[in-house]
């Protein structure tokens, strides 16, 4: 499962949204994909130390959205490609705070429909090119709650700073702190270093292109 809309989206998956004030020009579709050296969720691997290949397509409009994130993984029980499914609203109040609100359903290719989370996303800017942010994710089957905690930082035109820490179910904590590098306005590289409560440090490098395909 994706971790979170950071670059825009899930570890480094991608989703990245447009700007909130494009969005009340109509409906937009962003579209895009990622290479990592290895497919992180919540400090754990999801590609066994494999690289992954991760893409994504939304749709947005007036603040709705609608899309597709998908990812190659192995997690040794014969799954081998993921896909979530995302329906949700985003918005941001006079004052600067920014929510998103929405709810992820996840496929695999071998064991079929797993499960979902209904989410809510706050962001808040606190000073020039600084941010911070919290999630809090339920998955009604399960009946479990994941929640974390996480920074922005614009460093300057190019570099960006950016960390996580979170719990689920008050068993499992996980934190990773990376760097991104933009080369330029539709592509990143990005360095992170996750950990887990329940598994080693691992260090994943990614690169991804995203490009805004236009209004219907």
């Amino acid at each position: 499962m994706k971790q979170a809309i950071a670059m825009g989206v899930v570890g480094l998956g991608l989703c990245a949204a447009p700007p909130l004030a494009a969005q009340e020009a109509g409906p937009e579709v962003w579209a895009g994909y990622a290479l990592t050296s290895e497919y992180m969720s919540y400090g754990r691997s999801n590609s066994d130390g494999h690289p992954a290949l991760q893409g994504y397509a939304y749709v947005f409009s007036d603040g709705f959205y609608a899309g597709a994130w998908g990812s190659t993984l192995d997690m040794g029980n014969g799954d081998d490609l993921e896909v979530d499914l995302t329906l949700g609203y985003r918005s941001a109040f006079d004052f600067g705070l920014r929510y998103d609100l929405g709810y992820a359903h996840y496929f695999y290719n071998a064991s079929g429909e797993c499960c979902g989370e209904a989410f809510v996303k706050l962001a808040m800017p606190i000073s020039e090119g600084i941010s911070i942010r919290g999630a809090t994710l339920y998955d009604p089957e399960g009946d479990r709650f994941n929640s974390n905690l996480g920074f922005d930082a614009q460093l300057n035109d190019r570099f960006a700073l950016s960390g996580t820490v979170g719990e689920k179910q008050a068993s499992h904590s996980y934190g990773d702190i990376g760097i991104s590098y933009s080369l330029n306005e539709v592509t990143s590289l990005d360095l992170r270093y996750h950990e887990a409560s329940d598994s080693d440090g691992r260090v994943a490098v990614g690169f991804s292109q995203n490009f805004n395909l236009g209004r219907f």
